[in-house]
C-alpha cells in the first residue's frame, strides 16, 4: 500500500490570503473549515474557505478547481509573490521519503524538493507530471476522489459518458490498457503500411527485373546504333572541315604595314595642308585689311576740298598736287594688294585641294585596312571552327573506345535485383508475423479481453460499495454499472430512470455515495491511501437534515477507519446539531480589509 500523508501547507498571496503567510496544518479525524466575513456586516459569504482546498489543487497540479486565470489567482491586492508550499510523506514498501513541492505565480514557478534534495525537471509541465506521478493521481481523479465542491466541480453522474468511462479506467488503472490498444493500433497500422509499402517494392523490383532482362538483349544493338551514329556526325565534321579550309583568304601583313605607313605619310601631309591653309587665310586677312586701310585714308583725302578746313585757305597748286599724288600711290598699292590677294586664293584651292585628296586617299586606305583586318578575323574564325570540329572527332573517336569497352551492366543489375527480391520477400514475411502477433495483441487489450476480465472482477466490488454507500446515506434509488461502465439506476418504486429525474437533495445523496465509493475502489485497486479529503459547501447545498446527519455519520466512519483528515467547508456551522455529538476540530477563518488569515 502507498500511503500519500499530507502534512503542511503554507500559503501567501492566494486569492484572499495576503502577504502574511497562512500556515494550515493537516490533521486526522473531521475538521470544520468556516469563519466570518468582516468586511461585510454578519456575513459568512466570501471569507476565503474555499481557498484553502483550491490551493491543495493549485500546488499538486498549477490551477484550481474553479479553474481560475492565473491573474485572478494572485491576491488582487498585492499583486505579486503567490506561493503555495505543501509538505508531505510517501510511504511504500516500509520507506519513507518527505517531498515538499512549491509552486508560485508573478513569478511563475514551481519547485520540487526529495528529502530535501531539488528533483525540480527542466519545465513547469514535467515537473507538475512528476508531482502527479508520484501521488500517483490525475488532476481528474484527484477531483473526484480528493476534492468534492458543490459549485464547481460538475458531478460525475452529470457528465458526459466519455468522461465518465474515462474518469472510471483512470480510477481503475485501466487507462493503460486504453493506452496498449491504441499503441497496439498505431503498431499494426504501422505494420500494414509496412506491409503494403514492401508489397508495391517488390512488384516494382519484379517488373524491374524483367526490364533488366529484356534490356540486355537489347544492349548490344543499341551499341551499334550509337556507334553509327557517332561515325556519321564525324564523316559529317570532315566535309564541314573541308568546306571551311575552302573559305581561308590569303591576307598580307606585310601589305597591312605598308598601307599603314601609308596612311601616316598621307596624314603628314594633311597637316601640313591645314598649316599652309592657315598662313593664306591670315596672308589674305593682312592683305585685306591694308586695303581697307589704305581706302580710307582715300576717302579722308577727297573729303579735304579746295580749301584747309581748319584756316579755310585755298590749296595751291602744288598743295593739290601732292594730294592727288598721295591718292594714286594708295590707289595703286590697293592694286597690287588685290593682285596678290588672287595669288593666295588661287594657293588656297591649290592646297584644300590637295588636303581633300590627302584625306580621299587615307579612307580608301582605312577601307583596305579594315578589308584585310576583317578577313584576318574571318580566317581565325574559320580556323576556330574547324578546331572546334577535330576537338569533337577526337571526343567521338573516345566515345567509341568507351562504347566498345562498355561491360554488359545488366548482368550485374540482374542479380542486384534478385538479391532486393529475396530481401524483401524475408521481410514480408516478418511483417506478417508481426500482424498476426498484432492482432492477439489488440484483442488481448481491447474491452473483450484482458480488460474485460480485470473489470469483470472488480466490478462486483464497484456495485457493492455503491450500493453500500447508497443505502447508508439513504438515497432513493439502487446504481448498477456494467462492463462498459454503463449506469442502471432504479428508483425506489422499482422503475428505471434517471439521475435528472431526481431532486438536487437526493442528486446529491447520490453523488456523495459516488464518492465514496471510488475513493474506496481508488484506494483498493490503485493500492494507493490519500489521508486528504475536502467536501466543499456539502452542508450548505440541497442536502437535508437527514441527509446531512447520514454524511456525517458516514464521514466519520470513514476518520475512524481509514485515518483519514477530513475538512468539511461550511458557513452553517451553528445550525447543523449533529457536529454536537461528533468529537471535530474547528477551523475559524477571518476576513478583514480585504485579507483572510486564520483565528487561533
Amino acid at each position: 500500500m502507498k500511503q500519500i500523508i499530507f502534512k503542511q501547507m503554507l500559503i501567501k498571496n492566494f486569492l484572499s490570503i495576503g502577504e502574511s503567510p497562512l500556515e494550515f496544518n493537516f490533521k486526522s479525524g473531521l475538521n470544520i473549515i468556516t469563519g466570518i466575513n468582516l468586511d461585510k456586516d454578519d456575513s459568512k459569504n466570501g471569507v476565503g474557505k474555499s481557498a484553502i482546498a483550491d490551493a491543495l489543487f493549485f500546488v499538486l497540479f498549477g490551477n484550481t478547481i474553479r479553474d481560475l486565470k492565473k491573474d485572478q489567482i494572485v491576491n488582487n491586492i498585492n499583486k505579486k509573490h503567490c506561493e503555495v508550499k505543501i509538505t508531505f510523506d510517501v510511504i511504500e514498501h516500509g520507506a519513507k521519503k518527505e517531498y515538499e513541492v512549491l509552486r508560485g505565480i508573478n513569478p511563475t514557478k514551481i519547485q520540487l524538493y526529495e528529502d530535501g534534495e531539488d528533483v525540480t525537471k527542466s519545465s513547469i509541465p514535467k515537473t507538475t507530471a512528476e508531482v502527479c506521478k508520484i501521488i500517483s493521481s490525475t488532476q481528474k481523479v484527484f477531483e473526484h476522489s480528493v476534492l468534492m465542491s458543490v459549485n464547481n466541480t460538475v458531478p460525475f453522474m452529470a457528465q458526459k459518458k466519455v468522461d465518465k468511462r474515462k474518469f472510471i479506467e483512470g480510477i481503475l488503472l485501466l487507462g493503460v490498457f486504453s493506452d496498449m490498444l491504441l499503441t497496439a493500433r498505431h503498431m499494426y497500422n504501422d505494420s500494414k503500411k509496412d506491409n503494403e509499402i514492401e508489397l508495391t517494392k517488390l512488384e516494382e523490383v519484379n517488373k524491374t527485373h524483367d526490364i533488366y532482362i529484356n534490356q540486355k538483349e537489347k544492349q548490344e544493338k543499341q551499341k551499334q546504333y550509337r556507334i553509327e551514329d557517332i561515325e556519321s556526325r564525324v564523316e559529317e565534321n570532315n566535309s564541314k572541315m573541308v568546306q571551311l579550309k575552302d573559305k581561308i583568304k590569303s591576307v598580307s601583313k606585310t601589305q597591312i604595314t605598308s598601307y599603314q605607313d601609308k596612311e601616316k605619310n598621307l596624314a603628314k601631309h594633311v597637316k601640313k595642308c591645314s598649316t599652309g591653309l592657315r598662313k593664306i587665310d591670315k596672308n589674305i586677312a593682312n592683305y585685306e585689311s591694308d586695303i581697307n586701310h589704305n581706302v580710307e585714308r582715300i576717302n579722308d583725302l577727297i573729303e579735304l576740298g579746295d580749301s584747309c578746313i581748319i584756316c579755310k585757305r585755298p590749296y595751291t597748286a602744288g598743295e593739290k598736287s601732292t594730294l592727288i599724288s598721295e591718292r594714286k600711290k594708295l590707289k595703286d598699292k590697293n592694286k597690287k594688294l588685290e593682285s596678290k590677294i588672287k595669288e593666295q586664293n588661287k594657293k588656297l584651292k591649290q592646297v584644300e585641294d590637295l588636303k581633300e585628296k590627302c584625306e580621299n586617299g587615307i579612307e580608301k586606305i582605312k577601307q583596305k585596312i579594315n578589308d584585310n583586318i576583317i578577313k584576318i578575323n574571318e580566317n581565325k574564325n574559320i580556323k576556330s571552327k574547324v578546331k572546334s570540329l577535330e576537338d569533337y572527332n577526337k571526343r567521338y573517336a573516345s566515345d567509341i573506345k568507351k562504347i566498345i569497352n562498355e561491360r554488359d551492366e545488366y548482368d550485374e543489375l540482374i542479380s542486384d535485383t534478385q538479391s532486393r527480391i529475396d530481401t524483401l520477400e524475408e521481410q514480408l514475411k516478418k511483417i506478417k508475423l508481426k500482424l498476426d502477433n498484432l492482432d492477439v495483441v489488440k484483442f488481448i487489450v481491447s474491452e473483450e479481453g484482458v480488460k474485460s476480465f480485470i473489470v469483470k472482477k472488480i466490478l462486483k466490488l464497484l456495485n457493492g460499495k455503491l450500493t453500500y454507500y447508497l443505502k447508508k446515506l439513504d438515497a432513493p434509488c439502487v446504481c448498477q454499472f456494467n462492463e462498459y461502465f454503463e449506469e442502471s439506476i432504479i428508483n425506489d418504486k422499482g422503475q428505471v430512470c434517471s439521475y435528472h429525474n431526481f431532486s438536487g437533495g437526493e442528486r446529491r445523496r447520490i453523488d456523495l455515495a459516488i464518492l465514496f465509493t471510488f475513493m474506496d475502489i481508488r484506494k483498493l485497486q490503485a493500492n494507493v491511501l490519500l489521508n486528504v479529503s475536502f467536501y466543499d459547501e456539502i452542508l450548505d447545498s440541497s442536502l437535508d437534515t437527514v441527509g446531512i446527519d447520514l454524511f456525517l455519520d458516514t464521514l466519520n466512519e470513514r476518520s475512524e477507519k481509514n485515518k483519514e483528515s477530513i475538512y468539511i467547508i461550511t458557513h452553517q456551522l451553528a445550525a447543523i446539531k449533529k457536529l454536537n455529538d461528533l468529537e471535530t476540530n474547528i477551523i475559524n477563518l477571518e476576513k478583514s480589509n480585504g485579507f483572510t488569515r486564520l483565528v487561533e
